[in-house]
């Protein structure tokens, strides 16, 4: 799965960090209506990778535990990257 060199190729993109060292960083490359998702599930270690159409609410499983993920939008916080 290619990741975005920077965010300016993307429409979308989103790096959130989850309890017990888990992850999520997903994004959807501008012009394209894919959501790629790279994680690593808080609940049974798993790290992996998925595509599927982009709508909102953003939702995923774990393709180990099928724990299912809800990402939220982030309001109030800075959409800017540091």
């Amino acid at each position: 799965m290619r990741m975005p060199k920077s965010i300016d190729e993307c429409k979308y993109f989103t790096r959130r960090t989850l309890e017990n060292d888990g992850y999520v960083i997903a994004w959807v490359f501008k012009g394209e209506d894919v959501l790629n998702v790279k994680y690593k599930c808080p609940s049974c270690g798993y790290e992996g990778e998925l595509q599927q159409k982009f709508k909102r609410p953003i939702r995923f499983k774990c393709e180990k535990c099928n724990k299912s993920f809800l990402l939220s939008r982030l309001r109030g916080k800075s959409k800017r990257l540091a």
